[in-house]
């Protein structure tokens, strides 16, 4: 299995840029630069709730993400997020952690559909849909850097939003490739420790060598560790990051 963190650097006055990142990680790591990659997200949001939860309250309203990335070719995710009332508390049962522990937050419905299809599913939303779902955001990475990094690839690009690019920050995925001992960061690897745990450890101590203020990190999005073997992970930890306030 893998195990993957994403990171999420906000563009502000002073933030590091894609150029900056680049740089800090070939002069600490020397990483051998490997094919470019692309990312498309759509966030879209409910008009009205169409109903209320479990327990009779009334229900925020819910977002629909589409997400496409290059290096899981073929296929688009679809995220719905969960239930939720005004208040915040979830209508079902929570979602486990793959440490077995409890996240607390309800995980949303993810499927995958041919990517081919992904433009006619668009434009269902925007003609037939419209009254129930509106488009709030649209964000791609274009031409991103990646590398192979012993154990790890990593993917770096600048975020950019609707047709006039406007710059929102950078985002980088780490990738860890568990159960390798080629290297461990750092971090002593314990035999009895589970893959996400030493994958979280191996991951942050790569992110914390690279020294880059202001970054948010998505580890253990919820649902993560449930569905292996798809990219449901990843496409969730970018779905997670991706809901630009």
């Amino acid at each position: 299995m893998t195990v993957t963190g994403v990171y999420f650097i906000p563009d502000s006055a002073g933030a590091p840029t894609l150029e900056n990142i680049k740089d800090k990680l070939t002069k600490r790591y020397q990483p051998q630069p490997q094919a470019r990659w692309t990312l498309e997200h759509r966030l879209l949001r409910e008009t009205v709730p169409s109903n209320v939860t479990e327990d009779n309250n009334p229900r925020a309203l819910r977002y629909l993400q589409i997400l496409s990335l290059s290096h899981h070719e073929g296929k688009s995710y679809l995220n719905i997020s969960a239930p939720q009332s005004q208040t915040g508390a979830q209508s079902t049962s929570s979602t486990p952690m793959p440490d077995g522990g409890n996240d607390q937050v309800q995980a949303g419905t993810m499927v995958t559909i041919p990517q081919g299809q992904t433009l006619d599913l668009v434009q269902l939303m925007a003609t037939k849909m419209g009254p129930l779902w509106t488009q709030r955001q649209t964000l791609h990475v274009s031409n991103g850097l990646s590398y192979d990094l012993q154990d790890f690839k990593v993917r770096l690009g600048e975020v950019k939003q609707g047709q006039n690019a406007i710059h929102k920050g950078v985002i980088a995925e780490l990738e860890w490739l568990a159960g390798s001992e080629s290297h461990t960061w750092g971090k002593q690897k314990d035999a009895e420790t589970d893959d996400w745990e030493t994958g979280e450890l191996i991951i942050r101590a790569l992110w914390e060598g690279l020294d880059i203020p202001g970054s948010r990190e998505i580890i253990r999005a919820p649902g993560v560790g449930q569905e292996q073997g798809k990219g449901m992970d990843v496409a969730r930890q970018y779905c997670e990051i991706l809901r630009l306030r």
